[in-house]
This record gives structure tokens, sequence and C-alpha cells, in this order.
């Protein structure tokens, strides 16, 4: 068996006794972000990052069982378990030693603080930690004291390498040999004096280093590219002071992929979240033998995802666009694929003209007649690209006939209407922009350079488009702005309100506008917007943390939430909206979400495909989640004292009022907003 600490999806148990065709077995959801795993027996302890240690009973592996869990300060990132003593790694925290001879009530014994950490491992008494540029030996024979050796503290400088920001990313010793990957290269050094360590030879590496492992003479790195892509890089190391790149091993694991790199016997392993497994018989020439990944699930950092029929169309965060064909869910099919430009924010696909619109730092039109070949035919300046830490400027395009309608993050006339009749020359038509407030200079100062507006989303219906977006500079408040665009060269505001709400994404079907709405109560929210001039509440579903987006498919809406999952809701009474079924697959890379018949995509760590038919949504195909509490902090854990809560409370307590009375003196009256949503769960 092998146990992959696979990220927001929890841990996964694959069967490996076929390497060619490994299959997964058992699968647990965590409650945070499981990062590390130490395999003891038929125990499994689990890294869950700020969900602390999670430690499981897999003696059955399809169904793991929760044994008990620790909350730790920080986020928790890497374990090793020796007899009855686990050594946590945890970051702005440092090593916490825990006794988990009793899993169900485990006990904290120790600590050493230290500002970063990236590795450790045990050897008996020590503990040799990799921490930014150093590394260093601790001395934990007495488990509630770790101490520093001090002639163990070694510090490497790999500047002179032209890197301006490096940091060591792992770190494998082979007696007196030290190969040490930092973000973007691998270096061997001879750490006989390890407070003294001298540099035998480097390699620099093709892209961001994630993991490494030394074998017999060959160094295996996994490196993942600016777009998204892991690969496999062999290194001969057989000569310290001449490594030699011997080949490079592309996978189709993406993003997270290769956070887990680890070898038994003759087998090398791949993890996280999907699985490959190579024969490394002959070290320096491994051979692939089998992979897995998930059915109706592909790998890749996704911004924006878009439907139609068959045909999904997959936006990630470097601007790439890709094509999938899902006829068969389960085993979605790459067409094709073309760089539109990073980073990229939003995605609209016109079926009818076979024209992709991209938002990006520009307006991108490109030919997706051919899905094997799509082709960029124009690209329309934003005109915010030179302003400062500006990293998105066109936010979002909604495109219907001839017209594509995109928001922008400038100051004023963030909305505009494009004529797009020749997609190889597109032609601004018309501009507007919503209310203004006096600015506030402190925040002007703070908050890139003054950009006025941050759009987020746009849908147009009925030639009225509705545009969600963040006001920074009126009272950090956010707002849902109507456009009348009957006449796209002329397009008014026709409602411009500041709304308490963090409004994300609107989605509009005839005359009623759902708005998914972020923070930790955010939800739906449904208008009536049949008066585009004062829209007015008529439902709502509350109490979901941080929605994202929501799509609607006749009485059914989908909310996509990174703090819940995927919710199924039955809106066709809008003032009783009720929960048909939840996807609890909690991320925080969850973006957009997008329906097509009973089949529902999600743009998360990759493109997640469901079966939406009420009233369970279930991925494709089913896999088994188990229900996980949310890890309480153990009772031994030291309490803050009541006294120092009240203080606290009564300051910010303070601050409110001081707020609101500076509000008063300084600002107008602003715009009313339509009544506030329910917080009362439906």
């Amino acid at each position: 068996m092998v146990y992959a600490a696979s990220g927001y999806e929890g841990l996964k148990i694959f069967d490996v006794s076929n390497p060619a065709a490994p299959t997964i077995v058992g699968w647990y959801a965590t409650p945070g972000s499981a990062e590390g795993v130490h395999v003891v027996g038929q125990v499994v302890y689990l890294t869950d990052d700020h969900a602390g240690l999670v430690v499981l009973n897999a003696t059955t592996p399809s169904a793991p069982t929760l044994l008990g869990n620790y909350s730790t300060d920080g986020g928790a990132s890497e374990v090793h378990v020796i007899g009855n003593t686990a050594y946590v790694g945890v970051w702005a925290v440092g090593l916490v030693i825990l006794n988990v001879t009793t899993p169900s009530s485990i006990t904290w014994l120790g600590s050493y603080n230290y500002s970063s950490f990236t590795r450790l491992v045990p050897s008996g008494s020590l503990v040799h930690v990799v921490s930014g540029l150093t590394f260093f030996t601790l001395d934990v024979s007495n488990l509630s004291t770790p101490v520093l050796k001090p002639e163990s503290w070694g510090h490497l400088d790999t500047r002179h390498s032209g890197r301006t920001r490096p940091s060591f990313v792992d770190m494998y010793v082979v007696g007196t040999t030290a190969y040490v990957a930092d973000n973007e290269g691998l270096f061997v050094m001879n750490v006989t004096t390890p407070a003294h360590p001298t540099l035998l030879g480097e390699y620099d590496l093709p892209g961001i280093t994630r993991r490494m492992l030394v074998v017999g003479g060959a160094a295996y790195v996994c490196v993942s590219s600016n777009m998204g892509g892991v690969n496999l890089v062999v290194v001969d190391v057989s000569t310290p002071t001449a490594p030699v790149m011997l080949s490079t091993h592309p996978t189709p694991l993406f993003y997270r992929a290769g956070d887990m790199l680890f070898a038994q016997g003759n087998f090398l392993y791949v993890a996280s979240p999907a699985l490959q497994v190579y024969d490394i018989t002959a070290p320096l020439s491994p051979v692939l033998l089998g992979s897995y990944t998930s059915p109706g699930m592909v790998y890749t950092h996704a911004q924006d995802v878009f439907a139609a029929g068959s045909l999904v169309y997959l936006l990630d965060g470097d601007g790439m666009l890709q094509i999938y064909n899902t006829t068969t869910p389960s085993d979605p099919i790459y067409m094709g694929g073309c760089a539109a430009g990073a980073p990229a924010a939003g995605l609209f696909v016109d079926s009818a003209r076979n024209i992709a619109y991209v938002a990006a730092r520009g307006l991108v039109l490109i030919d997706v007649a051919n899905p094997a070949a799509p082709v960029v035919l124009s690209t329309m300046s934003g005109g915010c690209e030179f302003i400062p830490y500006t990293d998105r400027c066109v936010a979002d395009v909604f495109a219907v006939d001839m017209v594509a309608y995109i928001v922008v993050a400038t100051d004023s006339d963030y909305f505009r209407a494009v004529d797009v009749s020749n997609p190889a020359s597109p032609v601004l038509l018309g501009s507007c922009g919503g209310q203004r407030r006096e600015w506030d200079p402190i925040r002007l100062a703070l908050d890139n350079h003054g950009r006025g507006s941050d759009v987020r989303g746009i849908y147009v219906v009925d030639s009225i488009a509705y545009v969600a977006h963040f006001k920074r500079h009126i009272y950090w408040s956010d707002g849902l702005m109507i456009v009348n665009v009957t006449t796209p060269s002329s397009p008014s505001v026709v409602y411009d309100g500041v709304w308490s709400s963090s409004i994300l994404k609107v989605f509009v079907a005839g005359t009623t506008a759902y708005v998914a709405t972020g923070g930790i109560e955010g939800g739906l929210g449904i208008y009536d917007v049949s008066e585009p001039v004062s829209p007015r509440l008529i439902g709502n579903y509350s109490h979901v943390r941080y929605a994202i987006d929501v799509t609607v498919s006749g009485t059914t809406a989908y909310l996509a939430s990174r703090g819940d999952g995927l919710l199924v809701l039955d809106v066709s009474n809008a003032s009783s909206v009720v929960l048909l079924g939840r996807y609890a697959s909690p991320s925080q890379y969850i973006n957009a979400v997008a329906v097509s018949g009973n089949t529902v995509f999600m743009a998360d760590v990759g493109l997640k495909i469901f079966d939406g038919t009420p009233p369970t949504p279930q991925p494709v195909p089913l896999p088994t989640l188990i229900s996980t509490p949310v890890p309480a902090v153990p009772s031994d854990s030291t309490a803050v004292p009541a006294f120092f809560l009240l203080l606290l409370l009564l300051l910010l307590l303070f601050l409110s009022v001081f707020y609101r009375h500076c509000q008063r003196l300084f600002y107008a009256p602003h715009t009313a907003a339509p009544a506030a949503m329910s917080r009362a769960h439906p």
C-alpha cells in the first residue's frame, strides 16, 4: 500500500501490488490540507496544515477511521514517528514533539522554536533540520528540552549563483555528503564539519524544486513549471563535483504533484494527488511502470471553467486555455490548448461562433473551431497594464451577439463594451463607471496606488449587465452595478449600490439575480431585478463559508464555496431555499463552477467533475468520503487567560467605535443598500 498526503483531497491509499496498474482503495477527507504522512504498521500519522496532526487506523484500507488528533499552533507540514514519539515540523513554530502512545489522547512533550521550517530528519537522539538557508542539529535526548548543537549550525549562501530569493526546499544526507535542493537548483556539499560546509558541485534545475530523493548515485527531483506541470528530473550525482542531468520525465500530475517522493525496494513513487510508479533497479535509468489519476479529475491550477455541451474549457492561473472532451465524464480527454497570457481571471465561450474570450492583462480572443489547435486571434489592451501591483487588468468577460462586455480594474470607466464582429480586430464601443466617493488618502496609499474598483464578475441578459465589484475606497464595501446596454456604444449605469455583503459573482435567470457572497458567513443571495433601478432581496441561503461562484440550472442552484465545497440548492421558492445535497471538498483554490446537463464542473486544484443530479451531488465516480470533525485543541493545551480575552474584546470595541466616529466626521452618507440578508438558516 502507498499512503499519499493529497492536500485538500485528504489521504489517498493506493494498492501497488501490481506496479503497472496502481488502484485507489481508500480515501479519507481531512479538515485541513494533508501535507505529510508517516505510517507505522496500520497506523497513519498525517500532518494536516492548520488542523494539526491527525492519526488514522488503516487496518481496513478502504475505510480508514480516526483515532485521534492534536491541534498545533501553526501549519503542520511534516511528521516522523519513532516509537511512541512524533516529531512534527510546524510552520512559524518549529519542531513540536508529541507523545502518541495513546492516539486518542496525544500529549505535548517539548518543542524548539525557529522562524521558518523546511525539512526535518530524526536520527536516534538527534533531529536534523533544514530552515531557510541554514541547517542544524538538535539534541533531543531530553524530549522536553531539545538543545541546539552549536557545532552543527551550517549556512550556505546560494545567491552567488544568481538566485535572488534562494531558500532550501529539501535535503538528503549520505554519510558526510549532503544533497540540498533550493527553489531553483541542486547542491552537493561536504558536511564533514557541519558548521563549515563546503560546496562540491551544483546543477541548475529547469523549474521550481518541490522534492528530492537520492538513491544509488541518482538524485530524483520533482520540478514544477510556471504552467503548473510537474516533471521528474534525474541527475547523476555519482561524481559530486560534476552533477549531470540525465533525463526528464513528464508526468500527468499538476500543481501539488510531487509533494511526496519516496523509494521502497526497487520502486520509486511520485504522489500527491495522483500517483506514478517507476522501476529504479538501474537508479540512473528509471522506467515508468504505471500511473493513477483520479477519474473525473484534471490536475492544474484552474481559474475559471466554461461548459458547452460535451466540451469543457478550462483556464488556469498562468493563462493557459485547455479544452477537454467530457462525453465520458469519468474519463475527460484533453483535446488541445494555447497560452492566452498570464495572469488570467475570466473565461467566456461563444460556441456558436467558436470564439473563446479570456480576461487577462487584456481581452484575448481565441479561435476554438478546432479544439485540438486553438489559435489566438487578437489581444486588446485593458488600459491598466502599467498600474503598479495590479495582477489582473481585465477581471471578467461576457459576450452577447457581436459584443463582448468586460470589466477592468481601473479607477473609472471600468465597464466597457467591445465590438468583436471582427475577432481579429476588436474595437471599443463605449464605457462607463460607477459612483465615486472621496478617497481616503491612507487607503489610497495602501491599496494598489489608488485602484478604485476591484471588479469580480459580470453577467449580461436582455440588454442589462450585472457587475459584482468591490469599491475599495467606499468604506471597503462591495456593491452590485447594473448597466443598461441597449445601446452598447452608450452604456448607462441604472443602479450602483453599496452593500454590506462581499459580492463575488452573479448569475441571472430571467428577472432573478443569484449572488455568491463571500466571507466566513457568506452564501447565496437571491434578488428580484425586474426593476433594474431597484433590486429587491427575495431570498437567501446563509452560513456558507467563503462562497465564490454560483450557477443555476432550472430550479437548482450550484454554489461553489472554498469553505464548504459544492452545495446543491433548490431555489424553486426563493423565500425558502432548501439544501438538496453537498459534496464536502473545501479548498482554498476553488474559483468557479459551471453546469452542462446534469454534470457539474468546478475549477479547483484542477477540473473536478460531478454528477450533479439532485438530490445529492457526487463526484464521478463516487469515492468513499468520511466526514471528519475539525480537530479540537487538546485538553492539555495552554489556555489563554480569560482576563486577556476580555481586554482584547474591549480594545476591539473601542476601535470599532472610533472608526465609526471617524466615518461620520469625514464621509458623506452613501446610497442606501437593499435590505440586509437574514442570517437565519433556512
